[in-house]
């Protein structure tokens, strides 16, 4: 059976559940993963969407924090450093101020 880009990206983002077989991250099948541990070891952006609001990349890097923390909880200096580590690692700290238009 052959799949489409899309449909193999709805897989493995948990939109679809495949009707045989299984799907698994680190040896471990996603679809028998908590919705928070899922959101925690993975993470996706469209490659196009539109954003209402100003988001700087650094806060825009910051969403991918949310699923490690609590309901009404803001970020700690972990955090931070995390995001500002990833984009070190991409090579993208020169655009952390600039914002979304």
């Amino acid at each position: 059976m052959a799949l489409g880009k899309t449909t193999l990206f709805r897989l493995i983002s948990r939109v679809l559940t495949p009707k045989a077989g299984k799907i698994t991250f680190d040896s471990k099948n996603i679809f028998k993963m908590s919705l928070k541990e899922f959101c925690q070891r993975t993470a996706y952006c469209l490659q196009s969407s539109e954003i209402n609001f100003p988001f700087s990349v650094f806060e825009f890097v910051l969403l991918g924090r949310i699923p490690h923390m609590g309901r009404f909880q803001f970020e700690t200096k972990k955090d931070l450093e995390i995001a500002q580590n990833a984009l070190s690692l991409t090579d993208s700290l020169s655009l952390k101020q600039k914002k979304n238009r």
